[in-house]
């Protein structure tokens, strides 16, 4: 064997050695380890219809999010405007009770736009008593937005014939 065949034949076992090396390295950085934290999830709804169907729907999203992720894992805050803030002031027994179970046992944030509570001409107290008014909804999604969480927009159902 030559000098540049044994140079050769080095160089190329220290890099498949190296490479080894850094494939180990990133193998074992993406496998969880007991002492790992949860990341935390944070997701923002965009609430800006008046449908019953959608309402439901939302109650459903966030209890998949809360079972999938886990409940201490994900943080949610649904953002109430326009015609959305209807959720809000719903009579309705069934969303009511929603609406209730959403802050009391999910830890759901509930926001109303402030800019709609005043075009409707209501108070803070017409609203549920765990909602806060937020200055305008579309900032408080912007926010949320800038603060690196999910944005999901609720879908809006055509009506059934």
């Amino acid at each position: 064997m030559t000098a540049k065949n044994i140079l050769l034949t080095w160089f190329m076992s220290i890099g498949l050695t190296l490479v080894n090396v850094a494939q180990a390295d990133v193998l074992s950085e993406s496998k969880p380890t007991s002492n790992t934290s949860a990341k935390l999830h944070r997701v923002v709804f965009d609430v800006s219809v008046n449908e019953v169907e959608s309402y439901k729907t939302l109650l459903r999203n966030v209890s998949n999010l809360k079972k999938t992720f886990g409940a201490d894992n994900v943080q949610i805050e649904v953002v109430a405007y326009s015609k959305g803030l209807d959720l809000l002031l719903s009579k309705d027994p069934e969303l009511v009770k929603g609406v209730d179970s959403l802050v009391t046992e999910s830890g759901v944030q509930l926001a109303a736009c402030g800019v709609t509570v005043k075009s409707r001409n209501l108070a803070a107290s017409d609203l549920p008593e765990k909602a806060k008014v937020v200055d305008s909804g579309l900032a408080e999604i912007v926010r949320r937005q800038e603060e690196g969480w999910s944005y999901i927009k609720l879908a809006s159902y055509p009506p059934q014939p």
